[in-house]
């Protein structure tokens, strides 16, 4: 049969010790939080700046294609900035979600 030791009463001076330490440990914790929650929110701000722009050169476009199309002239360059049309060799889109899904 196994015999427990039992330790004797943790002494003030120790409990201070660890208390202290849990102290810094949570410090360093709220820290660590803290700065993850900074990159965060900047990572989120550039990525939304990007999207806006996004969505505002995308809407600039079709605003010059509506006004084009209006004029008679085509809305076709001979550059393209990327291939995000539908009709770009693939076969067509059978549902909604796939069409949105390829742009």
């Amino acid at each position: 049969m196994p015999t427990t030791v039992k330790s004797a009463p943790p002494q003030p001076s120790s409990l201070a010790a660890r208390k202290e330490e849990r102290a810094r440990s949570a410090d360093a914790a709220m820290r660590e939080y803290e700065a993850e929650r900074q990159a965060v929110r900047a990572r989120t701000e550039r990525l939304r700046a990007l999207r806006l722009a996004r969505e505002a050169e995308a809407q600039a476009e079709a605003a010059a294609r509506s006004a084009s199309k209006s004029t008679g002239k085509s809305a076709r360059t001979g550059s393209r900035s990327r291939g995000t049309s539908a009709g770009s060799g693939s076969k067509p889109a059978k549902t909604k979600k796939q069409a949105r899904d390829r742009r």
